[in-house]
């Protein structure tokens, strides 16, 4: 009896001694960045921010001659993609239906440079009777994609709780949709075992637990930044009394409390409320530096990737984050997030 009980204490020392080393090798992976993936600046933003203005207006419409020599490119390849952007421009989105058409763009002809040209602005053709032309598939790889399909049914679901956040914070539902797109298929390409056998045929979100946290893919740390922030006036990411006990805890067990909640795979209220009040932090640091990024949903999801840290307010930032493959291509997470933002997937629930 006694060798019986001398056997089962050493066997339960070398498991405690197992685990232990396992939650130490976490900690020090999450905090010396062991567990961050490759990072790139994407070379496409310059092109996509730098447009010129005409203010020639074509058929005494919103069509100026630039947008329509762009939507006629587009048109080439893709006419109910450039269909759809002509609905927003004369829809009076104004920005929006810019950035999405030089997105679009950006995505059919990269190095396209023929909008620049005065000639080529000239001369450009009539935009008449695109509803005639044969409709193709969309411009962007990851909408004819499984992994797309099961994201949209699954976030559909969450649209309650996503305009609960976006009331309480004014966080947009579409922003955050755009980010969780990124980390989700992320996390659908790289897991692909766990995709095929859970994700897709139950249609549901992937709930991280390990380096990350929730379908958002929080970091612990960054769970705990964010609230600091809340409650430190001296940090440039406080955001003022009114936000202050926004993440208060209801028990004495923060550590697990906030695991829970984050994690939780039934109701995902904290995951896009930790997220929604990420980005109210960010762009009120950048604010403080008199540069707006309210309306770069790029580049706040760049930010959202590469954490606090790699937050430096400057008046040209870049695209980029984490390196993503996507669809058999390579994106970075900033670029995959824009590319949803203006695509036109899922703005019956989540509008621009």
């Amino acid at each position: 009896m006694r060798k019986i009980f001398q056997h089962s204490f050493r066997l339960a020392v070398i498991i405690f001694a197992i685990l232990g080393l396992g939650f130490v090798s976490v900690y020090f992976a999450v905090k010396y960045g062991l567990t961050n993936t490759k990072g790139i600046i994407d070379q496409q933003n310059e092109a996509f921010w730098q447009s010129a203005e005409s203010d020639t207006v074509v058929n005494k419409k919103l069509l100026t001659e630039e947008k329509l020599c762009k939507l006629n490119v587009i048109k080439k390849k893709f006419p109910m993609e450039a269909k759809r952007l002509a609905k927003m421009l004369l829809g009076n989105l104004g920005e929006t239906a810019d950035k999405a058409i030089s997105n679009s763009l950006l995505v059919i002809e990269p190095n396209n440079n023929t909008c620049a040209s005065k000639n080529n602005l000239a001369n450009a053709s009539a935009f008449n009777d695109i509803a005639n032309y044969i409709e193709k598939t969309s411009p962007y790889a990851w909408v004819n994609s499984q992994e797309w399909e099961t994201f949209r049914d699954a976030v559909s679901r969450d649209q309650d709780v996503l305009k609960q956040v976006e009331k309480e914070t004014g966080i947009k539902s579409r922003l955050l949709v755009a980010e969780l797109m990124a980390e989700q298929l992320r996390l659908f390409y790289s897991e692909r075992d766990l995709f095929e056998r859970v994700f897709a045929p139950i249609k549901i979100l992937g709930s991280q637990t390990q380096f990350s946290w929730g379908i958002m893919g929080l970091k612990p740390d960054t769970a705990i930044a964010i609230e600091r922030n809340l409650k430190d006036a001296t940090s440039p990411f406080y955001l003022g009394t009114q936000h202050q006990n926004t993440l208060n805890f209801k028990t004495s067990d923060i550590d697990q409390e906030r695991f829970e909640r984050i994690t939780d795979e039934h109701n995902h209220y904290y995951a896009y409320l930790y997220s929604a009040i990420y980005n109210l932090q960010i762009i009120n640091q950048w604010k403080k530096s008199n540069v707006d990024i309210s309306n770069r949903p790029e580049i706040l999801a760049t930010l959202y990737n590469i954490g606090f840290a790699n937050s430096t307010p400057k008046a040209d930032p870049q695209i980029g984050g984490a390196e993503l493959d996507i669809a058999g291509q390579t994106y970075s997470f900033g670029r995959l997030a824009n590319e949803f933002y203006y695509s036109d997937e899922l703005t019956d629930l989540f509008p621009y």
